[in-house]
């Protein structure tokens, strides 16, 4: 992909109300993604986890409301790049003989 696709996920504020997230965007071009803030509910608004390969975040500005579910993603980030590595690591060590 060329052009810049951006997608807004939310639309409500300052939190998400029935199936309405707060307002982000999904930012892509070539191969970059970006999430533009990290609001509240935003998690589920996303395709984890093919989401988090090469996903860059960007937070416009220190407002809680822009970044509360920043943990969210940060944790979510954390178990999809270490699960193969966990995975790999228990099939190593159990064909072993300890």
């Amino acid at each position: 992909m060329n052009e810049i696709k951006i997608t807004p996920l939310g639309t409500i504020s300052p939190y998400p109300k029935g199936k309405g997230n707060c307002p982000d965007f999904f930012v892509e071009y070539k191969n970059e993604k970006i999430l533009l803030d990290c609001e509240n509910g935003i998690t589920r608004a996303l395709s984890f986890p093919r989401i988090l390969e090469n996903l860059n975040v960007m937070i416009t500005h220190y407002h809680k409301d822009h970044f509360s579910d920043i943990g969210a993603i940060q944790y979510a980030s954390y178990v999809y790049h270490t699960a193969d590595f966990v995975r790999n690591l228990t099939c190593k060590l159990s064909k072993t003989n300890i």
